[in-house]
């Protein structure tokens, strides 16, 4: 697939179903929030920051590394079953919408600071 904007990435993910992330090694996952953004559930393997972004069974789905059987599980799951692919990626939706705007992240960059300042006094 070609490089593409960043201008183009919302309406990539909303012509998906399903965000599928079996990743085995990820920081705070850009791509996660990204579709979570968009309104996507999300199948990702459980390890580093994903326990942290996606609530299992509520925003999505987290397996197990290596489970290939519980992965193939929850994929079939929402592939089946659209009304619940459409409840978590509005939860999800919600979920962006209140923990991490721009306000909010700008504001806990600047309690982190704060506190390392005074550290350094």
């Amino acid at each position: 697939m070609p490089p593409r904007n960043h201008e183009d990435m919302p309406k990539l993910y909303q012509q998906a179903d399903i965000l599928f992330f079996p990743t085995r090694r990820e920081g705070m996952s850009l791509v996660v929030l990204e579709a979570m953004a968009c309104g996507l559930p999300v199948v990702a393997s459980r390890c580093a920051s994903l326990p942290e972004l996606v609530d299992h069974g509520k925003g999505g789905f987290l397996f197990e590394m290596d489970n290939r059987r519980q992965m193939l599980g929850f994929l079939s799951q929402l592939i089946r079953d659209s009304s619940m692919r459409a409840e978590m990626g509005a939860y999800n939706r919600e979920k962006i919408l209140a923990d991490y705007t721009l306000q909010k992240t700008v504001h806990g960059y600047k309690q982190v600071f704060t506190a390392c300042n005074k550290g350094h006094n």
